[in-house]
């Protein structure tokens, strides 16, 4: 397995809010994990970064637990951690975080989504997208309101519906994919698939490249279409 992971400010940011993971477990199994986060006053960065202190914290300390239970306890501390501080600081209030995270066990990947975040995986069928997104323009698409090309430049495209920091119940439950040799497993952040079109997303991964040289492909398209927001991408090569 080889991997690489980087995160560009795009060209119409100031500063960075979004956040990335990777991380070898005590057992051997492989986490990794992107973060996009939200709030005034530096809130969106401070959210992201706390979150993935959290995660960090409970996947340094796992034993043999159970990855979707590893997964759902980290997203809950992260969620408790990002209303603590929230609380400490009027001036972050309503701050949170966006998360898609992995944890890779032999030939799976138990994957967690809140948020729009984003998990491909690029196989022998192509590109397929693992997750769905918590976003408004997302229910419209479901409900036949919205093409899935109308959603990509809709104004509220960029509103969620679910964040870390704001979690009051509801389902937090990762699903599990299978992996073969070859596969591509990418985690993403909306900078970059709310500026490159999933068509394109697959033809980058098609080329077989070193997984540096993909990611920096792919940051690059972003900037290319305008570099709306920050974009972060984590790529995995089994």
């Amino acid at each position: 397995m080889h991997f690489f992971a980087n995160s560009d400010p795009g060209l119409c940011r100031l500063g960075n809010e979004d956040t990335y993971l990777s991380h070898t477990l005590p057992d051997g199994r492989f986490f990794f994990a992107v973060f996009d986060g939200m709030g005034g006053a530096r809130g969106g960065e401070v959210a992201a970064r706390t979150a993935a202190d959290s995660f960090l914290d409970v996947m340094r300390g796992a034993a043999q637990e159970e990855n979707t239970a590893l997964l759902y306890r980290a997203v809950t501390r992260a969620d408790l951690a990002i209303k603590e501080a929230a609380t400490k600081n009027p001036a972050l209030a309503g701050m949170g975080t966006t998360v898609t995270a992995a944890i890779l066990d032999g030939g799976s990947a138990d994957i967690l989504n809140i948020g729009d975040s984003r998990a491909y995986l690029f196989g022998a069928g192509g590109l397929r997208r693992l997750t769905r997104d918590d976003s408004y323009v997302e229910m419209l698409v479901e409900s036949g309101i919205l093409t899935p090309d109308a959603a990509r430049i809709h104004p509220r495209r960029h509103v969620i519906t679910r964040a870390v920091g704001a979690l009051d119940g509801g389902a937090v439950t990762p699903h599990r994919f299978r992996l073969f040799p070859g596969d591509s497993l990418l985690l993403c952040t909306d900078g970059l698939h709310g500026m490159v079109e999933d068509e394109r997303i697959g033809r980058i991964l098609a080329q077989n490249l070193p997984p540096a040289e993909t990611v920096g492909y792919l940051i690059a398209a972003a900037n290319e279409n305008g570099g709306e927001d920050n974009i972060t991408a984590v790529l995995i090569r089994m």
